[in-house]
C-alpha cells in the first residue's frame, strides 16, 4: 500500500533528522534516508530536491521542540514554574543526547562548512538555543533578577545543558544530563529566591 504524500514527506522529514543525529550531516546518504523512511530512493528528491533541504527540515524539527517546551512552559503560573517546565522539557532528551549527544550541536557543528542552505539551516540551530536562553533570561527578570544578573545566568544555565548534553554522550548515561540540568535549576531557584539583592 502506497502511503499519501504527505505521511511520506513526514516520514522522510524524520528520518533524515535522525539519522543525521545519529550519524551526522555528512555521513547519510539520501538512500540512507530513504530507507529508513521506507519509501522509494526517488520519493527523496520528489519532496526534497536536495539534502541540504532536508537539513533545513531537521534544524526546524529543532527550533519546533525549543517552541514546544516553551509553549508548555506558558502555562506554569509563576517564574519558577515556568523555569521548571523548561528544564524539565530539556532533560527529557537526556536518553537520545546518552546515545548521540545534542542534536542541535550536533547539527549546527556539521552544517556549519556547508553552502548556503545549510548554513542558513545552521542559523535555525542557533536560533532554537538563543530562544531557550533568552527565555530563561525572561523568567529571572519576570521574578525580579537584575536584567544583568539574569542574562549572565541564563547563559550559564544554556552552557551547562549543553555540556552536561555532552558528557551524558561521553558516558553513555543519562545521568549526567539530568543531574546537570536539575544542579542548574538549583541555582536558578537561588537567584530568584535572591531577587535583584
Amino acid at each position: 500500500m502506497r502511503l499519501p504524500a504527505r505521511d511520506r514527506r513526514e516520514r522522510l522529514a524524520r528520518a533524515a533528522a535522525d539519522l543525521f543525529h545519529e550519524r551526522g550531516y555528512d555521513a547519510v546518504s539520501l538512500r540512507d534516508i530513504a530507507a529508513r523512511a521506507g519509501v522509494p530512493a526517488g520519493a527523496v528528491f520528489y519532496h526534497f530536491p536536495t539534502k541540504a533541504a532536508l537539513a533545513t527540515v531537521a534544524a526546524d524539527a529543532q527550533l519546533n521542540r525549543a517552541e514546544e517546551i516553551l509553549a508548555r512552559a506558558a502555562e506554569g503560573r509563576s517564574p519558577e514554574e515556568r523555569l521548571t517546565i523548561i528544564a524539565t522539557g530539556l532533560a527529557a532528551g537526556a536518553p537520545l543526547a546518552a546515545r548521540h549527544g545534542c542534536p542541535i550541536q550536533r547539527l549546527a557543528r556539521d552544517l556549519a562548512n556547508g553552502g548556503e542552505a545549510e548554513r542558513a539551516a545552521r542559523e535555525t540551530c542557533i536560533r532554537a538555543a538563543t530562544l531557550l536562553r533568552t527565555s530563561v533570561a525572561a523568567e529571572l527578570k519576570a521574578g525580579g533578577v537584575d536584567a544583568d544578573r539574569a542574562d549572565i545566568a541564563a547563559r550559564d544555565f544554556t552552557a551547562r545543558w549543553a555540556g552536561s548534553a555532552v558528557l551524558a554522550f561521553l558516558a553513555g548515561d543519562p545521568a549526567p544530563m539530568t543531574d546537570g540540568i536539575a544542579a542548574a535549576l538549583n541555582d536558578l531557584r537561588t537567584l530568584l529566591s535572591s531577587g535583584s539583592r
